[in-house]
């Protein structure tokens, strides 16, 4: 009741100013309310508590912004409301770190999770008992079993494409995390995995995407980078495989990853490789585009 109450008040503001005023669309409200949006949701958001934060934020800043007599907004309808603050969720997406932060984890709290359903729970722990005894294509049994009762059990899914690549099957493995990714489109796990079936199968552009779209959805995961770093030693492209193994290495750092000594392997690897081509420049423009000291004895400076 709570909710219908303030949107018909933002409504009846809305309507009582609309006829005098020239109209926004919603993409041009959401560019000039949602800065204060931003502000409203501060630096850090919990997950748990985002939609309720982003209702308060968008009805408090929207009401401001209705209230100076220049503004308004069309059509004057619920759903022209409905309209403007989808305009500006998106907005807050693009644009403010801690609500699209919140959104992922949301997202990956209601994905990576155990089933709602208990007997496919049941089989799932069934499932990895079989896959620590190596059992591994008893275990797709279970797995299949568990996701015939809860098709968007995504760590059912994934488990069935962990067991097919340890049974060398690549092709069916990269099958099911195709499927894991159209219920959950941004699982890490499915994309980091993915990238690695491909390389195994000797297709390095298709694994290259895959690292990209983890970067692209994770990218506090060095793993997207590093991946991608030595696809790009690989087809020669020096200066973008610096530039993400650099990224790996300083992610790796700022982590405190178990993984470091691996980045900085890579990236003495890619550095020394650049140097022996005269392309210290290179290294160097790189590096301060990353506020990294890189010289070609590979001394890493800073972060």
């Amino acid at each position: 009741m709570k909710s219908r109450l303030t949107l018909m008040s933002l409504l009846f503001v809305w309507t009582s100013q609309a006829l005098s005023q020239s109209i926004s669309t919603p993409s041009e409200v959401a560019n000039q309310v949602g800065p204060e949006i931003c502000n409203c949701l501060g630096n850090v958001l919990k997950p748990s508590l985002l939609n309720q934060k982003f209702d308060e934020c968008l009805t408090d800043e929207l009401a401001i912004w209705l209230a100076d007599s220049t503004h308004s907004i069309g059509p004057m309808t619920v759903e022209g409301i409905r309209e403007v603050s989808t305009a500006i969720r998106n907005y807050a997406h693009t644009n403010c770190p801690s609500f699209r932060q919140a959104q992922k984890e949301a997202a990956q709290s209601e994905h990576y999770r155990g089933s709602k359903i208990v007997e496919a729970n049941l089989l799932y722990d069934e499932g990895n008992e079989l896959m620590g005894r190596q059992d591994y294509e008893g275990a797709i049994d279970k797995f299949k079993a568990a996701v015939k009762l809860d098709r968007e059990f995504v760590f059912a899914i994934d488990h069935i494409a962990i067991c097919y690549r340890q049974l060398g099957e690549y092709k069916k493995a990269l099958r099911y995390y195709k499927k894991s990714l159209r219920v959950y489109p941004e699982g890490s796990l499915a994309w980091l995995n993915t990238a690695v079936l491909y390389s195994l199968l000797e297709k390095p552009s298709k694994a290259l995407q895959a690292y990209e779209k983890l970067q692209e959805y994770h990218p506090e995961n060095p793993e997207g980078y590093f991946g991608a770093a030595r696809i790009h030693l690989y087809n020669g492209d020096l200066e973008d495989a610096l530039k993400n193994s650099l990224t790996a290495f300083v992610l790796y750092s700022q982590q405190g990853s178990p993984y470091l000594k691996d980045g900085e392997k890579l990236l003495t690897t890619i550095v020394t490789e650049m140097s022996m081509r005269g392309m210290t420049e290179e290294i160097k423009r790189i590096g301060e585009e990353q506020n990294v000291n890189l010289n070609i004895n590979v001394t890493i400076e800073g972060q």
